[in-house]
Formats: structure tokens, C-alpha cells, sequence
């Protein structure tokens, strides 16, 4: 049974050997050792604000590599009928986003409905921020042409490695929780309104995780505050083959030149799907003389 603790080193998260000085920095400023499968923080407090909710803690280290999400809280733009093969693949790409000059992590975030086939976006990326390098894990995602103020907060909350010290399953809350589901003991989660401060995950690396793993990440909810009760099985696999096919995913499409972690891709206005989206980014180009 893995342990609950941490250990901090240096240990770089992989990315390509071009990629640029700013990105190795915040990707290596916190990683987790390799010989400790699970980590989580076990000290919490409660909030003034909330008396009902414990903070919960973050796991302050960059997370980029899970793909398959494997439970997740619906929410008011992703609803339960949309909770089928869904994926988030994250990518440094050298993305900007207006008024910031930190990193950005390109994502690309995309299900089916029920037919696992159809989908139910348009599949175009979207842009999460690093604010303070300090706290890289805090992560701040909205669509690339809207500034930092109206981004929304992803935090894992709760991480495990294996041997090689790979991430492999990861829990990201939506910012803090602040819905009470039980009071004593205090168990909270995110809004299911709204489109910031909203959304619970279970992501992995595999498409199919170990159920195991699954059962210790909802534990390690429980022990935090963290519902899961909320929580919705999301139909990965064989079954997603199909959708699976036509998207961005890691490792399977690392094998292009330059398409993982690439040093200095170029943004453009050309990354963003639909006429609604090329607009808006080219109002934003011209008027602020940012290119995204």
C-alpha cells in the first residue's frame, strides 16, 4: 500500500529538449520523488469565510500529462450527457494569453455524448495560466482570448506516481469547495453551477486506470473533506476507439517532430476553432498588439 507523504525534489518534469528556458523552470520548480506512489497533504484548516469546509490543500507541482478522466462532478458546461471518452491533454505550446507574460499550458479538453462518437465541443483548445511560479500547480483555465480575471481555477488536490516516478492518477478540484454536502465531519465540494469555482476530476494516465487507484484517490477525498458522492463514471476504453482517434493525445501523438512541448510554437490565430473564436482573437491582436 503506497504511503501518504512527501518528499520535494528537483526532479525535472519530462519535457522536450528545445523546450524554452521559462517553461523547464516552472515545469521543474516542484516534482515529486519517485520512490512515494501517492501523495497528498493531510493538514488542513478550517476557512474562516466558510466554517463548514476545510481548505484544501494543492499539490504544488506542474501537472501535464493525464489524458483520460476517469470520474468527474457534472457541471453547468459539461453535463452528464457529456460525460462520455472525455480527455485533457496538456501541451506547452508557447501560448499567450492578453495582459500576462507568464506560462501557459495549452489544453485540449474534449468527450462524446452517449454514441461515443459525436462531439459535444468543438474540441478547440483552451488556455490554462500560471500565475504565480511560485504555485504552479494553481492553474487558471479560459478560452485563450479572455485575460487571467476571467480565467477559472484547476488544482490537483491529490497525485500518484509509479516506480519511474510517472504520474498516473491525479485529482483536480475546481478551487476551494465550498458546497456543503455532510456537515459532521465537514465534507464539501464545488458548485455544479456556474463556469469557475466549479468541477471535481479523477484523471489518469491509462484509459482504464486500476480500480485501486481510483478507491485510494476517493479516499484520500474523504480524508481531505472532498465528496465524491457527486462523482460520475466516465466511459473510457475500447468503446472510445473512434473518438480517441481524431484528437491530441499523449504519448500516442508525440511521435510528430516538435508537436510535445514544442520550445516556441508560434500562436496564432489560426489555433482557435470557429469564426466566433478567429474574430475575437484577431479584435485582441489588433487592438492590443497581443497574438495568441
Amino acid at each position: 500500500m503506497p504511503r501518504s507523504s512527501f518528499r520535494w525534489t528537483s526532479t525535472p518534469v519530462r519535457l522536450g529538449a528545445d523546450s524554452s528556458p521559462l517553461a523547464r523552470r516552472v515545469a521543474t520548480f516542484f516534482a515529486f520523488a519517485s520512490d512515494h506512489r501517492t501523495h497528498h497533504l493531510p493538514a488542513l484548516h478550517h476557512t474562516r469565510s466558510r466554517p463548514a469546509c476545510l481548505i484544501i490543500s494543492h499539490a504544488s507541482a506542474l501537472v501535464l500529462p493525464f489524458r483520460y478522466v476517469q470520474k468527474q462532478q457534472p457541471t453547468e458546461y459539461q453535463a452528464l450527457s457529456q460525460l462520455y471518452c472525455v480527455t485533457a491533454t496538456y501541451n506547452l505550446e508557447g501560448r499567450t494569453v492578453p495582459f500576462f507574460g507568464g506560462t501557459v499550458v495549452t489544453v485540449y479538453n474534449q468527450g462524446t455524448g452517449a454514441d461515443l462518437v459525436g462531439a459535444v465541443n468543438s474540441g478547440g483548445a483552451i488556455c490554462a495560466r500560471v500565475k504565480d511560479a511560485s504555485q504552479p500547480d494553481k492553474l487558471y483555465v479560459a478560452p485563450c482570448f479572455l485575460p487571467n480575471a476571467l480565467a477559472g481555477p484547476y488544482w490537483p488536490i491529490y497525485l500518484e506516481t509509479n516506480s519511474d516516478g510517472e504520474y498516473t492518477l491525479v485529482v483536480v478540484s475546481g478551487g476551494q469547495p465550498d458546497v456543503v454536502l455532510q456537515e459532521d465531519p465537514p465534507i464539501c465540494t464545488t458548485s455544479e453551477q456556474g463556469t469557475n469555482d466549479s468541477g471535481m476530476w479523477i484523471l489518469a494516465r491509462d484509459a482504464e486506470a486500476d480500480p485501486a487507484a481510483i478507491a485510494r484517490a476517493e479516499a484520500a477525498m474523504l480524508s481531505m473533506g472532498v465528496g465524491t458522492s457527486e462523482l460520475v463514471t466516465v466511459t473510457q476504453g475500447a468503446g472510445c476507439a473512434a473518438a480517441y482517434a481524431d484528437r491530441f493525445i499523449k504519448p500516442r501523438d508525440c511521435a510528430t517532430p516538435g508537436k510535445c512541448n514544442p520550445s516556441s510554437a508560434a500562436g496564432s490565430c489560426s489555433n482557435f476553432n470557429g469564426f466566433i473564436g478567429g474574430l475575437l482573437c484577431k479584435i485582441f491582436i489588433t487592438v492590443f498588439s497581443i497574438c495568441i
